[in-house]
């Protein structure tokens, strides 16, 4: 018959041949506590992206609306331009343009989604429409419209959304264009001024 084998290193061999349950619930509640660091680090990373994305976007159609909008103020026609700007509220301007009129000197609207047709895209006695209207989720939009001579509109594009405040003013021989936005860095103001040709 063999003796039992008591010695000390038989016995601590035996009872550390795996985890306690005090050391598997540290390990879990470490993974867990890691993957959650992780995640939230993963989750910040992708917000900051979708942040600045969405300033790069509405930077990128403010320059659009800003560089639109002076070329045609610049080339628009004072007398037929009609501006809407209440004392406390956004501005309605509503203008034609110098269009080529077959040779003759026209006002209207010249604008290339109109047709694929070059001379079809001026449009003899249309108005072109600038107006903050309410857009989707009740957020404020500045719209370019292109109105024909029924008042019908024939073509829409929105130039700036959650727009605050859009006013244009005469000062002179200049006018005056602030558009006023609000983003996810708070209000942004853009000025600038504009000389029209066709006085």
């Amino acid at each position: 018959m063999k003796p039992r084998n008591t010695s000390r290193h038989g016995r601590d061999s035996r009872g550390r041949a795996g985890f306690t349950l005090v050391e598997t619930i540290l390990a879990s509640t470490l993974f867990v506590g890691v993957g959650y660091v992780l995640l939230m680090s993963s989750q910040a990373s992708q917000q900051s992206h979708r942040t600045v994305s969405m300033n790069v976007e509405s930077n990128g159609t403010l320059r659009e609306f800003t560089d639109h909008f002076q070329d045609e103020l610049r080339s628009a026609n004072r007398e037929t331009l009609v501006l809407d700007q209440p004392a406390a509220g956004n501005a309605t301007l509503r203008f034609q343009t110098a269009i080529n009129g077959g040779g003759a000197e026209a006002w209207g609207v010249f604008d290339r989604r109109l047709s694929p047709d070059e001379a079809a895209c001026n449009r003899d006695g249309w108005f072109i429409q600038y107006a903050v209207e309410q857009g989707g989720l009740a957020l404020n939009e500045l719209v370019r419209r292109v109105i024909d001579t029924n008042g019908d509109t024939q073509l829409m594009h929105v130039m700036a959304t959650n727009v605050v405040r859009f006013s244009v003013d005469s000062t002179g021989e200049v006018w005056v264009v602030r558009l006023e936005t609000l983003g996810d860095e708070g209000r942004r103001e853009d000025e600038f001024d504009v000389r029209i040709r066709n006085e």
